[in-house]
């Protein structure tokens, strides 16, 4: 089980009405997620790094899980890695 820092892009949406596309903000909207790594073969959704909160000890229930589109992701930091 590691436990990661995931820097990813999210999607935004930034305007109520209309709009000069030139007055558009560029800028990405980069979120940092923590939490234990969901692979795959775990449960984890194809193409995307599946992260979740908590976890009851001794089972597979799981608390909190966000799957991030793998073409959102910027880096992956592993904070640790527990046999």
């Amino acid at each position: 089980m590691a436990a990661v820092l995931v820097t990813w892009h999210d999607a935004s949406s930034e305007v109520d009405g209309w709009t000069h596309i030139a007055d558009l903000d560029r800028t990405p909207t980069a979120v940092e997620t923590c939490g234990f790594l969901l692979t795959e073969d775990e449960g984890g959704r194809p193409g995307h790094v599946s992260i979740y909160q908590s976890r009851i000890a001794g089972t597979d229930q799981v608390d909190s899980v966000i799957h991030i589109p793998q073409g959102m992701i910027q880096q992956i930091k592993v904070l640790f890695d527990a046999v």
